[in-house]
């Protein structure tokens, strides 16, 4: 599938908030590339993330970066009723969260200190993790079941 070029999807993106809901969602099914996707989205839900800190903050002055991510993270396991000031942005974050699965407290944290994380690409991914022996006896002296040789 052909994606729009760099210039020509920034400038779309400029647009996009003319168009309804609908209509802007299939706009960027179709014509952005998925890491384009993936950053708007992640752009998304680290801002609900922060929206909600401050909400953490006016109900409880005290707590630390990491108390609060706890809590945040919590919040998104078990959605808070929908009379609660949390809601909306609880929904607007796992509206925006990889399908079924609720961001993690490290997750929460990093939105939280601006860090954007991204995997490190290895030259030869193969499948299996590099630097765990694959199979055999674990108890044996090199950890891959493999005998030593002299």
């Amino acid at each position: 599938m052909q994606w729009l070029s760099f210039p020509g999807a920034t400038r779309l993106l400029g647009f996009l908030p003319e168009f309804d809901p609908e209509d802007r969602d299939l706009l960027e099914r179709r014509a952005l590339p998925p890491w384009q996707r993936r950053a708007r989205r992640r752009d998304r839900r680290d801002t609900a993330i922060r929206k909600l800190a401050e909400v953490y903050l006016e109900m409880l002055p005290l707590v630390t970066g990491r108390e609060m991510a706890r809590l945040i993270a919590a919040d998104c396991c078990r959605r808070p009723p929908p009379d609660d000031p949390r809601w909306p942005f609880v929904e607007e974050i796992l509206a925006n969260s990889m399908p079924n699965r609720s961001p993690t407290a490290g997750t929460v944290r990093d939105a939280l200190t601006g860090l954007q994380r991204r995997r490190a690409a290895t030259p030869f991914q193969s499948g299996r993790s590099a630097g765990r022996p694959s199979g055999g006896n674990p108890r044996s002296p090199n950890g891959n079941g493999a005998r030593l040789t002299d």
